[in-house]
């Protein structure tokens, strides 16, 4: 199956939770992400929605879902985004990754190091409000 590789860098726009499913994807890889998904727009009924804790995400899990996309939080109950591009990039996924925080007081620096923790995502900043 092929993926999406670039890394995603560069000026990003600034995103709504409305706006998080412009691409609707097929598969969506939620990590610890219930939340975060009642807090964005509906995905479309023909996306399949994988649920995961941190801890469950491995080599299995990867090959199992194939997900087009990663969801997360910026910072889960034992992990946060940077770790979780890190380990999901190890495991050789190279895709689209959505993040959802807080408004931050500094976006920028925050997509920055999203940006920086995997060549192979594109990484989307989501701020919820």
């Amino acid at each position: 199956m092929a993926r999406k590789t670039g890394s995603g860098r560069g000026r990003a726009s600034r995103k709504t939770p409305a706006q998080a499913w412009q691409l609707p994807p097929a598969v969506v890889l939620a990590i610890e992400a219930d939340g975060l998904l009642d807090s964005l727009a509906p995905l479309p009924e023909t996306t399949v929605v994988v649920r995961a804790l941190y801890g469950e995400v491995g080599p299995g899990l990867i090959a199992r879902a194939l997900p087009d996309c990663i969801l997360a939080p910026l910072i889960g109950s034992q992990f946060d985004a940077i770790e979780l591009a890190q380990r999901v990039c190890g495991l050789g996924f190279r895709g689209r990754m959505v993040v959802g925080a807080p408004a931050l007081p500094n976006r920028a620096a925050v997509k920055r190091e999203l940006d920086a923790a995997c060549d192979g995502l594109t990484v989307e900043l989501i701020e919820l409000r």
